[in-house]
C-alpha cells in the first residue's frame, strides 16, 4: 500500500487538472484520487479515459459545490495512512515528497509555507489519516468559497497534532480571477464568506475547547452557523459599523466522560462581539457599490 493518498477535487476546473493531474500522477508513494463533483466539465470521464491509474470518486446528488464533503467522501474511499489535499490548480513537482517526508509523522500535519504567495497554497495540507478521522474531516457546514482549511488546521491543533510547514518551492498555483473560485457558490463576495467562516471558527472553538472535543454536534455547529452568518449580514449593512455585532447562544454540550462533571448536562452561554479595528476601511470594502457584492 502506497504512503500517501492525493484527493483532489473538481468541479468545473478541467481546463486546470489537465495541467495538474500528470504532475499528480508522477509524485511517489502516492494514490491520487480525483472527485468529480458534478462536474461540468465531465472532469471523472476524462480522467478515466486517460488516467487508468487513478481512482475517480463521482458525486453527483449536489448541484452547488461543497469542497470539504467532497474531500471527506474522498478521504473515506482512499486506502493510505497519510492523506495529501491539493487543490485543481496547483502544480506539485516530485521534490514536494521529499519536503513533505522530512517532516510528517502520525503527530504531525503540514501545510506549505507560503505567507508571501497570497491563500492559493494555503489549502494544500498533508495529515495522518487516524488524526483527520479523530477530528472529524472537514467541517462540510464550511460549503462555500474559503477556510475550511484553516479551521480543519485549528482543530488539529486543539487534538494534540502538531504542524509543520514546508517551503514552496515545489509547488506553484496557476493563475485566475475570484469569479471562477465562487462560480458554484451562490454568495459572490470572498470577504463576505471568509468573514463568516472566520467567526463561525472562531465561536465553535471557543465552545470546543470549554468541553474539550475535537468536534461539535452537527446541530450545535449549524446553530453557530446562522447566527455567524446573522452577525455578517448585520456588520456589513450597518450603516456605521464602529459599534459592531453581537451574538449570544445557549447551547447544551455534552461534557466526556471522565471530565469533572462528565455526569451531568451543561448548558453554555457566550456572547461576542465583532467589530472591525478601522472602521473607515471596513466601510469602504463593504458598502461601496464597486467592492461590495451581495
Amino acid at each position: 500500500m502506497q504512503k500517501f493518498s492525493l484527493i483532489v477535487t473538481c468541479k468545473g476546473r478541467l481546463m486546470h487538472l489537465r495541467q495538474t493531474l500528470p504532475l499528480f500522477c508522477q509524485l511517489s508513494d502516492t494514490e491520487v484520487t480525483v472527485v468529480d463533483y458534478g462536474c461540468p466539465d465531465r472532469s471523472g470521464d476524462w480522467v478515466a479515459a486517460n488516467f487508468s491509474q487513478v481512482r475517480v470518486v463521482r458525486v453527483d446528488d449536489d448541484a452547488g459545490f461543497n469542497p470539504s464533503r467532497a474531500r471527506n467522501i474522498a478521504a473515506r474511499d482512499s486506502a493510505a495512512d497519510y492523506l495529501l489535499f491539493v487543490d485543481a490548480d496547483i502544480k506539485v513537482q516530485p521534490g514536494a515528497m521529499d519536503d513533505i517526508n522530512a517532516v510528517i509523522t502520525p503527530d504531525t500535519f503540514a501545510t506549505i509555507d507560503a505567507t508571501d504567495l497570497g491563500d492559493d497554497l494555503r489549502g494544500t495540507c498533508i495529515v495522518p489519516r487516524a488524526k483527520f478521522e479523530a477530528v472529524g474531516g472537514y467541517d462540510e457546514l464550511l460549503k462555500n468559497y474559503g477556510m475550511e482549511d484553516t479551521e480543519l488546521y485549528a482543530r488539529l491543533l486543539d487534538f494534540g497534532c502538531t504542524v509543520e510547514f514546508i517551503p514552496p518551492t515545489a509547488f506553484a498555483s496557476i493563475p485566475h480571477g475570484d469569479d471562477l473560485r465562487t462560480t458554484f457558490f451562490p454568495v459572490k463576495s470572498i470577504r463576505k464568506l471568509r468573514l463568516i467562516a472566520q467567526f463561525y471558527q472562531e465561536y465553535a472553538g471557543v465552545f470546543r475547547r470549554s468541553v474539550n472535543v475535537p468536534q461539535l454536534e452537527l446541530e450545535d455547529r449549524e446553530q453557530i452557523h446562522a447566527a455567524a452568518s446573522s452577525l455578517v449580514e448585520q456588520l456589513t449593512a450597518a450603516s456605521d459599523p464602529r459599534p459592531g455585532a453581537k451574538i449570544g447562544l445557549k447551547l447544551p454540550v455534552a461534557r466526556p466522560d471522565g471530565k469533572v462533571g462528565g455526569d451531568m448536562e451543561w448548558l453554555f452561554e457566550l456572547t461576542m462581539t465583532m467589530k472591525p479595528k478601522d472602521p473607515l476601511a471596513f466601510r469602504q470594502k463593504y458598502q461601496n457599490p464597486l467592492l461590495y457584492r451581495k
